[in-house]
């Protein structure tokens, strides 16, 4: 199992590397990019550092966490409506969280400008993740897939 979890992080890291300069052909010179508006999004809330182990850890639900650039990134807006309308459709049997501290992403290989989702169950990352931009389809498949 933790030979599993090493391997999604090296995946991570890997493709992290291969695709680290998506955003920085892309970037947010607006404030609205693709009429998204920052303020708008309150379904999929952002945590930080300290709330990392409580809410993301310590969750008794699966977890859906969007690593995002901390800045302007394109690909991540592009996947706030996705994410909102997935938690929507999950109340309180799947929590999702948007995180741009970076030192929390370091701690799981990820050091991506894109967006890279990953998937917490029981406190621990899984073999499911995706770099970029997933579609709603695929990742409600992968979620389905920790529902019990």
């Amino acid at each position: 199992m933790q030979i599993t979890k090493l391997y999604m992080v090296v995946i991570l890291l890997i493709g992290s590397v291969l695709v680290g300069t998506c955003s920085n052909r892309l970037m947010k010179t607006d404030a609205t990019p693709y009429g998204v508006d920052d303020n708008l999004i309150k379904l999929v809330p952002k945590i930080d550092g300290s709330e990392w182990d409580l809410l993301v850890l310590g969750a008794k639900v699966p977890v859906v966490v969007e690593f995002e650039h901390n800045g302007h990134c394109p690909e991540c807006d592009t996947m706030h409506p996705v994410l909102d309308k997935l938690a929507s459709e999950f109340p309180g049997k799947v929590k999702f969280y948007r995180v741009s501290d970076c030192e929390i992403a370091k701690l799981y290989g990820i050091f991506s400008k894109c967006p890279v989702t990953a998937v917490f169950n029981d406190g621990d990352i899984t073999n499911d993740g995706f770099i970029g931009v997933v579609s709603k389809d695929k990742l409600e498949q992968t979620i389905h897939k920790y529902l019990f």
